[in-house]
């Protein structure tokens, strides 16, 4: 056999061989990636979870608030009906105190307390599930992407996919933390707004009951 033959030869051999290791090492890296983005799939899941959980907190949240105010006006008519009682005993009309309640009431909507559950920023941290899909997605072409950068080069195809999966982790946790502090934000939103609604609510309330009992009372007293 002459030299042309055997260099031939062995240039097909060397061929072979490395498309064989670049098939193994392009394998091993799908495997890994595949990991990886089945990790992603879990995170994906568990930053969906946290959204929806965190709007029934808000509405929890609001749903409390309205639950208490609606104690306090039972409360004010429990009141207002003692107070006819105690008139009709006494043969005496307070049917302007109760109409000067009513109309005092009337402008009231404490289930406008739900508006305050602030849903809006949990839809922007909705559409941070869909980056995270992004990333998922773009680090399946990742191997393919690093061979065609580096064909010849074994150790620079593993450097590249590593390099690719540590921007992946960084991406994933960037996006995780923007999504907590998101909720995070949702929660103080709606806890401040509907404290403030309850408070101010709760004070109306209170003043529509004391001036009842003064109109009463002077009525009954008189």
């Amino acid at each position: 056999m002459n030299k042309w033959l055997v260099t031939i030869f062995a240039v097909a051999l060397v061929q072979v061989t490395y498309a064989q290791s670049v098939n193994d090492l392009a394998n091993e890296l799908r495997v890994i990636i595949g990991s990886k983005q089945a990790n992603i799939s879990i995170n994906i899941g568990l930053q969906s979870k946290l959204i929806t959980q965190t709007r029934q907190a808000l509405r929890d949240t609001t749903s409390k608030a309205i639950s208490n105010l609606r104690g306090q006006l039972i409360g004010l008519n429990d009141v207002a009906k003692t107070a006819i009682t105690n008139a009709s005993q006494q043969s005496k009309s307070i049917e302007q105190c109760i109409a000067d309640e009513q109309a005092a009431l009337s402008p009231l909507n404490i289930d406008d307390i739900r508006n305050c559950a602030n849903s809006d920023i949990l839809t922007l941290a909705g559409s941070l599930l869909g980056q995270l899909g992004a990333v998922q997605g773009d680090l399946g072409s990742a191997v393919r992407n690093c061979i065609q950068l580096s064909p010849l080069d074994l150790t620079e195809i593993r450097s590249c996919v590593d390099n690719a999966l540590v921007d992946v982790d960084d991406s994933v946790n960037t996006i995780n933390n923007e999504i907590q502090s998101l909720v995070n934000a949702a929660l103080e939103s709606t806890e401040e707004c509907t404290k403030a609604e309850e408070t101010q609510l709760n004070g109306v309330i209170s003043d529509i009951e004391e001036n009842l009992n003064k109109c009463v009372d002077a009525i009954l007293n008189a």
